[in-house]
């Protein structure tokens, strides 16, 4: 072989070479400019994110983007408790890895927590220190954490799996604390928003407390509608963000009685005209109280429209209905009548849920929507899990589901 070949075969491989490196610096680049696309996105996005939750799946789905990973869990950490709580999974098995807390120093998360540095466990099913989720598989799995910390306070950690013999490497660590640290700063606004939204709820759920005991005839009787609310909204095949305002607007339904005179809500004989037309007030003013809290318009609806008829009839006089009535003030007038006619009030003995069923068929299409009606009727088994049910209204599992609103 010829001085000529050596160089040609030389100079082939060194090409091949460089292409590969060029290649891999491509890719590099063009990862790392994800990473800077996806800061920007979430930069321009921040202001139209109304919940803490949004915020949190934005950052899921683009560090999964970003390191191919299947699967992404964050996990807050309550100062308090001094544990991390995961509240946000993205993952077949979500269920099971919400219901688990960890100590700080537990398991790998524990002490990526503890150390406050990111961290890579590959293969983690087969190293000491990875804790097993019960009701998951045993299969094998790597895992990358890191500590989301702003001004020196730790917000919680992110966590993402891959599974089978794919791992985590030195660059999907360093872009994706590049990433982290970054938005850090956005979770903690939001985080601060939040605990903010989290104090205008814990005051509407003290109104909602004073209301039930002020009339001791609907003791539990939101929570009841809220429930009932739940159920036929799901029959209805609603979305999960409706059926959760339409259970929310179960609960706050009654909350404009705040401005209603004891004497009026305690009357156990029949009202007379001057007092109908002070309780007829309560959808409006409960509404307008919820109304100054842009995170729950959304319920506003459902309490204003709670006692306007289909047909039209009923209160508030606004003029509207049939389908033009929001869905949720048409679930909730359902829900409401449903525990109306189940519990004992003045003049009114407890019957039961077929008699409150025959009751909304007779109705239906003149007080209460059709669709709804045949809903409530199809989840009747459900429903009646919840009539006359006794509930205690200090105890806060009650109103869990205000949480996911925030």
């Amino acid at each position: 072989m010829d001085i000529f070949h050596l160089f040609l075969i030389a100079f082939s491989l060194i090409l091949v070479i460089f292409i590969f490196v060029m290649i891999n610096q491509i890719k590099k680049l063009k990862r790392k400019n994800l990473v800077i696309q996806s800061i920007k996105k979430i930069s321009d996005k921040l202001p139209e994110m109304g919940h803490r939750m949004d915020f949190i799946k934005l950052i899921g789905s683009t560090l999964k983007e970003i390191t191919h990973s299947k699967e992404f869990v964050y996990f807050s950490y309550n100062e308090k408790m001094k544990i991390l709580v995961p509240i946000y999974a993205e993952s077949p098995y979500a269920k099971q890895i919400l219901e688990i807390r960890l100590k700080i120093g537990e398991g790998f998360t524990g002490k990526v927590a503890r150390e406050r540095k990111p961290g890579i466990l590959n293969f983690a099913n087969e190293k000491k220190g990875s804790i097993h989720i019960p009701g998951t598989p045993h299969e094998k799995n790597s895992l990358l954490a890191i500590p989301m910390i702003f001004n020196g306070s730790l917000l919680g950690v992110i966590l993402q799996v891959k599974y089978g013999n794919k791992i985590f490497n030195e660059e999907d660590l360093a872009l994706s604390k590049i990433f982290v640290n970054t938005v850090a700063s956005f979770l903690y606004t939001k985080n601060l928003l939040y605990g903010m939204r989290n104090s205008v709820v814990q005051l509407i759920i003290s109104f909602v407390k004073n209301v039930e005991y002020r009339d001791a005839y609907t003791a539990g009787h939101s929570i009841r509608v809220g429930h009932f609310a739940e159920i036929i909204a799901r029959g209805m095949g609603l979305m999960e963000r409706e059926i959760l305002i339409a259970k929310i607007g179960g609960f706050l339904h009654d909350i404009g009685k705040i401005a209603v005179e004891d004497k009026i809500l305690k009357e156990k004989s029949p009202l007379d005209d001057e007092d109908w037309i002070k309780i007829k007030t309560h959808p409006e003013v409960g509404a307008e109280m919820i109304s100054k809290f842009e995170f729950l318009k959304e319920v506003v609806p459902c309490i204003w429209f709670h006692h306007k008829h289909y047909d039209g009839f009923g209160y508030p006089s606004y003029p509207v209905k049939g389908k033009d009535i929001p869905i949720c003030g048409r679930i909730v007038a359902v829900a409401d009548a449903i525990d109306a006619i189940t519990t004992t009030r003045p003049g009114h003995p407890a019957r039961s849920l077929s008699q409150a069923f025959e009751e909304l068929i007779r109705n239906s299409g003149s007080q209460f929507d059709p669709e709804v009606v045949e809903a409530a009727i199809k989840n009747k088994k459900e429903i009646e899990r919840y009539v006359r049910k006794e509930f205690d209204v200090e105890d806060e599992e009650n109103y869990r589901d205000f949480e996911k609103i925030l």
